[in-house]
């Protein structure tokens, strides 16, 4: 019996050192729905998680809603992580809205040196690309496009990881 987890990531900039410096973002938040094989919603999970170097900075703020103060106290992206893993099922095929989200998680293990961790991506489901395929178009959409075309009713509260799993 097949689980899916759709997962969901909010991130911040980490300040650049100079202007020739690749942009760097830090997670700040995951959410995650367990769905079954009737893709009923069978559990939940959310948490933030604490930059190392990122700053919620009033764009993230207006975006997400989060704070810096939200931040406080919250874990570390590895213990984040070891968290969601506990959480999810072994069964559990993970379903993203587009790769970003999955080749952030990548990146950002590799750059904190945390290892082991990413094994539940293995296999992970781009959803955004399968709707572009359903549609049989090279346009990529966004979330709230894709809501908008299949005639789908959605929280207002857009860019909440939660919300947007």
């Amino acid at each position: 019996m097949s689980k899916y987890a759709v997962l969901d990531l909010e991130m911040c900039t980490v300040p650049r050192k100079n202007k020739r410096a690749k942009r760097i973002n830090e997670i700040i938040e995951i959410g995650a729905v367990l769905l079954d094989e009737k893709f009923d919603i069978i559990g939940e999970f959310k948490t933030y998680v604490s930059p190392d170097e990122g700053v919620v900075d009033s764009y993230i703020y207006r975006l997400t809603g989060i704070s810096q103060q939200d931040l406080e106290g919250a874990p570390s992206i590895r213990e984040a992580l070891e968290m969601l893993v506990a959480w999810l099922p072994e069964d559990a095929v993970v379903i993203t809205w587009s790769v970003s989200d999955e080749r952030q998680i990548r990146k950002e293990t590799e750059r904190k040196g945390i290892e082991g961790l990413c094994s539940f991506l293995e296999g992970f489901i781009d959803c955004q690309a399968d709707f572009s395929a359903k549609l049989n178009t090279e346009k990529i959409y966004n979330l709230t496009e894709a809501l908008i075309i299949a005639d789908i009713e959605y929280d207002e509260d857009i860019h909440d990881a939660l919300v947007d799993a």
